[in-house]
């Protein structure tokens, strides 16, 4: 079976496709991005909300969106472990489809793309949006503004999850989810407009809670009881 192009894209491009020059390629980025753990990775440890604020207050003030590599040992190291398989029990606010980008290659196809997934904290906002509560922009910018991304490679969608369609995501908007996959820090969001955490964030323009993400993802669990799902449940139901 032919796979998709934006598949074949990453065995030949590890790092993305871009002209060196653009302000928006970052090879050692693009490399963390692409990284294809097995989808029976083990999960190093779980992380939390508290978590997610350790991380922000640990990332190095000196990075910006083209000097990763400079900073890959400390993000590596203790107590942040940037690469290492995590796992992280919230609700699912939204999933988002997104444009091309340096990382897969420039290109623009709906299985080319990765899906932006938020994943939040609040139950009561999380039971709206399943009970089918279409959120205003202010109140989809909230969203933004209280959830961690969590990215859905294409070609990781490609090689291991052929069924995680933009469609198929959505229909678990407002439950209760587990998301496995690599933790790491896209520094192409840590700037104040971007990542509330940062310091000098206006509330009024920053998007996202953190620039810290899960990237890829390679495990997607639904709580399956009316209850919340202690993270170890035995009411988790993989999704594939």
């Amino acid at each position: 079976m032919l796979q998709p192009v934006g598949y074949a894209c990453h065995p030949a491009y590890p790092t993305g496709c871009s002209n060196s020059e653009n302000p928006q390629y970052e090879a050692y980025l693009n490399f963390l991005k692409n990284q294809m753990p097995t989808p029976t990775a083990g999960i190093s440890r779980y992380i939390t909300r508290t978590t997610i604020q350790s991380l922000d207050a640990s990332t190095p003030p000196g990075i910006t969106s083209r000097n990763h590599i400079s900073f890959a040992a400390p993000l590596s190291g203790p107590g942040i472990s940037e690469g290492n398989i995590v796992g992280l029990v919230g609700y699912l606010y939204f999933v988002q489809r997104t444009g091309a980008e340096s990382t897969n290659c420039g290109l623009s196809r709906a299985d080319e793309t990765d899906f932006h997934v938020g994943i939040g904290f609040n139950r009561t906002i999380a039971l709206g949006l399943r009970d089918g509560h279409t959120p205003s922009d202010v109140e989809r910018r909230r969203l933004q503004q209280t959830s961690m991304v969590v990215e859905v490679t294409p070609h990781y969608r490609a090689q291991y999850r052929p069924s995680w369609t933009y469609t198929f995501l959505r229909q678990y908007v407002g439950r209760q989810v587990k998301v496995v996959g690599q933790l790491m820090l896209d520094n192409d969001h840590t700037v104040p407009d971007d990542n509330c955490a940062a310091p000098g964030a206006d509330t009024g323009t920053c998007w996202r809670m953190t620039a810290w993400e899960i990237h890829p993802v390679i495990r997607f669990y639904v709580c399956t009881t009316a209850a919340a799902c202690p993270r170890n449940s035995s009411a988790w139901s993989l999704v594939e």
